[in-house]
């Protein structure tokens, strides 16, 4: 539709002390729309003050706003705003939602192979989310829909197009909201001792917990364990998280076998919060648990006797060795002779042995 304007030529006005202003001229036409700019000039002529209104036309393009239609009719048939709605009525970000146009035919007959379309965004073959055809009796209802599945959070628009019987198709849309939601994950998680665990060994799982996605979690439970040991979970609470926040909490595991082993740390383990994506957001780290000192004498022990006596004195010399040993550790050594008969077995003095 084409609007009009109304273009003043020039108008000039008259003021006087008891009348006021009084247009003396006045020329006006139909046309195109314009700008102006305006100047005044005052002249005193026998105490009585004339204003001239100078109106400067300069012509400029026709501007044409197009605005989208809340609905309209195709050969008959009826489609509004009015008639679209969404279910769930406040859907969420990553989940979908179902749209759902009632469609009016106010012939007296049935309208066969009535095309509508959904589409994402913007009416454009890229953004089509269904095409179908639908027959509508006489003066009847029917009600038509489309599914929007991996929702973005924020205002999204859903377009609408319908057309009947060769008719210009009634096209416009209909904004809704997305609404956002918490995504809890696993950013860091260390265990302490970092090194030299071993079996028996109790470590503590340090875990921080972030909330990136955009509203706020609620509370939440952590649940950190050994993979392939079976009891070997720990529940954790988390507070609850505003969007970007962080907490660290710790847990203490125990590795009652040796190996290399993997922990996980598992945010929100039994569904508490409402996320972006459920079952993810883990992380693990690997362990090496070492199994205790094994301590081994190498070669040979050589047992001597300097008088070769058989009740000694006698010397007992070895090289002692250990695996899985660090540090500063002690191993205790132990003698025993084997006798026959009645014979009495000698008693020889334990020995300690210091490993740095």
């Amino acid at each position: 539709m084409l609007t009009k304007a109304i273009r003043l030529q020039s108008l000039r006005y008259l003021a006087t002390p008891n009348s006021g202003l009084k247009p003396i001229v006045g020329i006006a036409a139909e046309g195109e729309s314009f700008n102006s700019h305006v100047h005044i000039k005052a002249l005193m002529r026998g105490g009585v003050m004339q204003f001239f209104l100078v109106v400067l036309l300069v012509l400029a393009p026709l501007a044409v706003w197009t605005n989208p239609a809340s609905g309209g009719s195709s050969g008959g048939v009826e489609a509004s705003v009015g008639g679209v709605g969404f279910m769930p009525a406040a859907p969420v970000m990553g989940g979908s939602v179902t749209i759902t146009l009632s469609l009016h035919n106010t012939n007296p007959t049935t309208a066969n192979n009535v095309e509508y379309s959904f589409y994402k965004h913007s009416i454009e073959s890229g953004n089509l989310l269904k095409y179908a055809v639908v027959d509508i009796p006489g003066d009847g209802y029917v009600d038509v829909s489309a599914v929007w599945n991996s929702l973005q959070e924020g205002s999204q628009q859903i377009w609408l197009d319908v057309a009947y019987n060769g008719d210009t198709a009634v096209r416009f849309y209909k904004a809704f909201n997305v609404l956002g939601l918490a995504n809890l994950e696993v950013t860091l998680i260390e265990v302490s001792p970092s090194s030299g665990l071993r079996i028996g060994d109790s470590g503590i799982v340090s875990t921080t917990v972030t909330n990136s996605g955009t509203v706020a979690s609620g509370n939440s439970t952590l649940q950190v364990g050994i993979q392939g040991l079976t009891n070997s979970s720990v529940d954790v609470a988390v507070p609850s998280l505003t969007p970007g926040q962080s907490a660290l909490v710790n847990a203490t595991l125990d590795f009652p076998e040796s190996g290399t082993w993997t922990l996980t740390a598992t945010p929100d383990a039994y569904d508490e919060v409402s996320e972006v994506a459920e079952g993810y957001g883990s992380s693990t780290l690997e362990v090496e648990v070492l199994p205790l000192p094994d301590y081994y004498f190498t070669g040979q022990l050589l047992i001597t006797s300097p008088s070769e006596n058989l009740d000694g004195p006698w010397t007992i010399s070895g090289t002692l060795a250990r695996s899985y040993g660090a540090g500063n550790q002690t191993a205790h050594i132990n003698f025993s002779v084997a006798t026959s008969g009645q014979q009495e077995a000698p008693v020889i003095a334990p020995l300690e042995v210091m490993f740095t």
